[in-house]
C-alpha cells in the first residue's frame, strides 16, 4: 500500500510506503489511547553452576536486551534478585521464552526458565541500584 505525499506536484510526485501496523499499534491508533508494551519478568536457573557461570549469564542476557533492574513509578531503579531479568517489548509469551533461552544457551549448561508477563509489579526489600 502506498500514499501520495502532501506537497508533491504532478511534475515530481513523491511516494512513500506505509508499513502495516501491528495489532497493538492499530488498537492504539483506532482508540486514541497510548498502549504500553508488555513487561516480562524472566527467571533462569542454571544447574550445577558456579558464581562465574551466573556472571556469564548476566552478560549474555544483557547482550540480548534483558535488564537486571526495574524502575519504580517515581523513577527509582531497583536491582532484581539474582538470575531474574526484566524485558519490555511487543512479544508473545512463547517468543519471550525463546528469547530468554537464546540468552542462556551459549553457556552450555542445563538450565530452566520461567517467563511471566506482568501488568504491574510490587516488591519488598529490593536493593536500590
Amino acid at each position: 500500500m502506498s500514499a501520495h505525499c502532501v506537497g508533491a506536484t504532478e511534475q515530481s510526485p513523491r511516494w512513500f510506503f506505509i508499513a502495516p501496523l501491528r495489532p497493538v499499534q492499530l488498537l492504539s491508533y483506532l482508540t486514541g489511547t497510548n498502549t504500553q508494551m508488555a513487561k516480562f519478568t524472566v527467571r533462569i536457573e542454571l544447574h550445577n553452576a558456579s558464581p562465574e557461570d551466573y556472571a556469564r549469564l548476566h552478560e549474555s542476557m544483557a547482550m540480548n536486551g534483558f535488564n537486571r533492574e526495574i524502575l519504580s513509578g517515581d523513577g527509582v531503579r531497583f536491582k532484581l534478585p539474582n538470575a531474574e531479568y526484566a524485558f519490555e517489548g511487543e512479544l508473545a509469551l512463547k517468543d519471550m521464552l525463546e528469547k530468554a533461552k537464546l540468552g542462556a544457551r551459549p553457556l552450555g549448561l542445563r538450565f530452566t526458565v520461567l517467563v511471566t508477563e506482568s501488568k504491574g509489579r510490587v516488591w519488598y526489600g529490593l536493593e536500590k541500584a
